[in-house]
């Protein structure tokens, strides 16, 4: 097994997903140098993409994500930044 490292997109001064351990609810807090088009994408740990948000064209965001659909367990936020993307590991041990 060959395991790497991601770089994030450089347009993204900031992201912060808050609270992580979650209950169900959480926040994405995502700051980027200039406008560019974003989606988020809550996937599975088998990389099923549960949902979808397509934020538009934007440098700054706060958007709550709820997870209270899903089962507890593992989760990742992909945050797609004009086609560049950066994952983020979300606990929900409900």
């Amino acid at each position: 097994v060959i395991v790497s490292a991601t770089q994030d997109p450089s347009s993204i001064q900031s992201i912060v997903i808050s609270p992580n351990p979650t209950t169900g609810i959480l926040t994405l807090n995502l700051a980027l140098a200039t406008a560019a088009e974003v989606r988020i994408e809550v996937l599975n740990i088998l990389g099923q993409t549960l949902q979808t948000l397509n934020a538009g064209k934007l440098s700054n965001l706060s958007q709550t994500l709820n997870l209270g659909n899903v089962a507890q367990g593992s989760y990742f936020l992909r945050v797609t930044i004009d086609g560049e993307t950066a994952i983020r590991r979300v606990e929900d041990p409900r």
